[in-house]
Protein backbone atom coordinates (compact mmCIF):
# COMPACT_ATOMS: atom_id res chain seq x y z
CA UNK A 1 0.00 0.00 0.00
CA UNK A 2 1.13 3.34 -0.67
CA UNK A 3 1.91 5.70 2.23
CA UNK A 4 0.99 8.86 1.22
CA UNK A 5 2.37 10.65 3.98
CA UNK A 6 1.32 8.80 7.29
CA UNK A 7 3.46 7.54 9.42
CA UNK A 8 1.74 4.15 10.06
CA UNK A 9 -1.66 2.63 8.92
CA UNK A 10 -3.24 3.06 12.09
CA UNK A 11 -3.23 6.98 11.82
CA UNK A 12 -5.60 7.10 8.92
CA UNK A 13 -7.86 5.58 11.21
CA UNK A 14 -10.72 7.51 13.02
CA UNK A 15 -11.27 7.23 16.73
CA UNK A 16 -14.06 5.08 17.77
CA UNK A 17 -17.59 6.24 18.54
CA UNK A 18 -19.63 5.18 21.23
CA UNK A 19 -22.95 4.24 19.67
CA UNK A 20 -25.36 4.52 21.60
CA UNK A 21 -28.28 1.55 21.66
CA UNK A 22 -29.91 2.95 18.95
CA UNK A 23 -28.97 0.29 16.25
CA UNK A 24 -26.28 2.74 14.23
CA UNK A 25 -23.87 -0.10 14.24
CA UNK A 26 -23.95 -0.41 10.23
CA UNK A 27 -24.07 3.68 10.19
CA UNK A 28 -20.58 3.56 12.10
CA UNK A 29 -19.10 1.20 10.75
CA UNK A 30 -19.64 2.28 6.79
CA UNK A 31 -18.58 5.83 8.27
CA UNK A 32 -15.46 4.50 10.06
CA UNK A 33 -14.72 2.34 6.52
CA UNK A 34 -15.49 5.33 4.48
CA UNK A 35 -13.39 7.96 6.47
CA UNK A 36 -10.81 5.39 6.16
CA UNK A 37 -10.44 5.31 2.75
CA UNK A 38 -10.70 8.92 2.09
CA UNK A 39 -7.89 9.79 4.32
CA UNK A 40 -6.08 6.68 2.03
CA UNK A 41 -6.89 8.05 -1.11
CA UNK A 42 -6.11 11.91 0.02
CA UNK A 43 -3.18 11.00 2.71
CA UNK A 44 -1.93 12.45 5.57
CA UNK A 45 -2.64 11.79 8.94
CA UNK A 46 -6.79 10.78 10.28
CA UNK A 47 -8.57 14.69 9.20
CA UNK A 48 -11.93 15.32 11.00
CA UNK A 49 -12.49 17.52 8.33
CA UNK A 50 -13.15 14.56 6.06
CA UNK A 51 -14.75 12.40 8.58
CA UNK A 52 -17.95 10.71 7.58
CA UNK A 53 -21.46 11.91 9.44
CA UNK A 54 -22.59 9.04 11.11
CA UNK A 55 -25.14 11.25 11.94
CA UNK A 56 -26.57 11.36 8.47
CA UNK A 57 -26.36 7.85 7.76
CA UNK A 58 -28.46 6.87 10.88
CA UNK A 59 -31.08 9.49 10.21
CA UNK A 60 -31.36 9.48 6.06
CA UNK A 61 -30.63 6.30 5.18
CA UNK A 62 -33.91 4.44 7.16
CA UNK A 63 -35.77 7.25 5.17
CA UNK A 64 -34.38 6.73 1.66
CA UNK A 65 -34.77 2.80 1.79
CA UNK A 66 -37.53 2.21 4.20
CA UNK A 67 -37.53 -1.50 3.08
CA UNK A 68 -34.09 -2.56 3.36
CA UNK A 69 -33.81 -1.59 7.37
CA UNK A 70 -34.53 -4.05 10.17
CA UNK A 71 -37.57 -3.63 11.86
CA UNK A 72 -37.96 -2.57 15.81
CA UNK A 73 -38.70 -5.05 18.43
CA UNK A 74 -42.11 -5.19 18.97
CA UNK A 75 -42.80 -3.01 22.08
CA UNK A 76 -39.66 -1.47 21.99
CA UNK A 77 -40.19 0.74 19.19
CA UNK A 78 -36.70 2.76 17.99
CA UNK A 79 -34.44 2.00 14.90
CA UNK A 80 -32.67 -0.86 14.20
CA UNK A 81 -30.31 -0.46 11.71
CA UNK A 82 -29.90 -1.79 8.28
CA UNK A 83 -26.98 -3.77 6.32
CA UNK A 84 -23.73 -2.17 5.31
CA UNK A 85 -24.86 -2.10 1.63
CA UNK A 86 -28.12 -0.21 2.35
CA UNK A 87 -25.71 2.60 3.74
CA UNK A 88 -23.32 2.39 0.99
CA UNK A 89 -25.95 2.31 -1.74
CA UNK A 90 -27.21 5.62 0.16
CA UNK A 91 -23.80 6.90 -0.07
CA UNK A 92 -23.56 6.61 -3.86
CA UNK A 93 -26.88 7.78 -4.30
CA UNK A 94 -26.64 11.07 -2.44
CA UNK A 95 -23.16 11.19 -1.16
CA UNK A 96 -22.84 11.58 2.41
CA UNK A 97 -21.92 15.00 4.77
CA UNK A 98 -18.67 15.04 7.14
CA UNK A 99 -19.07 15.62 10.84
CA UNK A 100 -18.76 18.86 11.15
CA UNK A 101 -22.04 18.96 8.74
CA UNK A 102 -23.80 17.10 10.93
CA UNK A 103 -22.40 15.82 14.17
CA UNK A 104 -23.33 12.23 15.73
CA UNK A 105 -25.50 12.73 18.69
CA UNK A 106 -26.48 8.98 20.09
CA UNK A 107 -30.18 9.22 18.58
CA UNK A 108 -32.11 9.65 15.61
CA UNK A 109 -33.02 12.88 14.57
CA UNK A 110 -35.20 15.17 12.26
CA UNK A 111 -32.53 17.66 12.22
CA UNK A 112 -31.22 18.31 8.66
CA UNK A 113 -26.97 18.23 7.38
CA UNK A 114 -25.96 21.82 7.13
CA UNK A 115 -26.94 22.58 3.06
CA UNK A 116 -23.28 23.83 2.43
CA UNK A 117 -21.42 21.08 4.07
CA UNK A 118 -19.05 19.02 2.36
CA UNK A 119 -19.72 15.50 0.72
CA UNK A 120 -18.45 12.72 0.08
CA UNK A 121 -19.42 10.69 -2.92
CA UNK A 122 -18.73 6.69 -3.92
CA UNK A 123 -18.82 5.34 -7.98
CA UNK A 124 -19.60 2.01 -6.25
CA UNK A 125 -18.87 -0.61 -4.15
CA UNK A 126 -17.93 -3.76 -3.79
CA UNK A 127 -19.43 -7.02 -1.21
CA UNK A 128 -17.68 -9.92 -0.44
CA UNK A 129 -19.35 -11.99 2.14
CA UNK A 130 -18.48 -15.34 4.24
CA UNK A 131 -18.87 -17.49 6.69
CA UNK A 132 -16.79 -17.05 10.12
CA UNK A 133 -14.54 -20.03 10.46
CA UNK A 134 -16.65 -22.29 13.11
CA UNK A 135 -19.80 -20.18 13.28
CA UNK A 136 -22.87 -19.34 12.18
CA UNK A 137 -22.22 -15.91 11.54
CA UNK A 138 -21.50 -13.95 8.39
CA UNK A 139 -18.56 -11.58 7.42
CA UNK A 140 -18.68 -8.71 5.09
CA UNK A 141 -16.06 -7.09 2.95
CA UNK A 142 -17.10 -4.00 2.04
CA UNK A 143 -15.27 -1.76 -0.45
CA UNK A 144 -16.02 1.59 -1.67
CA UNK A 145 -14.72 2.93 -5.03
CA UNK A 146 -14.73 7.14 -4.14
CA UNK A 147 -15.65 8.91 -6.82
CA UNK A 148 -15.41 12.52 -5.43
CA UNK A 149 -15.23 14.78 -2.44
CA UNK A 150 -17.33 18.16 -3.34
CA UNK A 151 -17.25 21.14 -0.99
CA UNK A 152 -13.62 20.89 0.34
Amino acid sequence: MENNGFAHPREIIPPPINQGGIGSCSAVATGQCLSTTVQMKFGGPHNPARRTSVQELTNETQEAFPHDCYSAVPGEGGFRGFPPETAFEYIKQYGVAVEAGHPYCGQRTSTPTLPDSPRIWIQDYTVKRRRLPGTDSLDFDIRPIICRLSGF
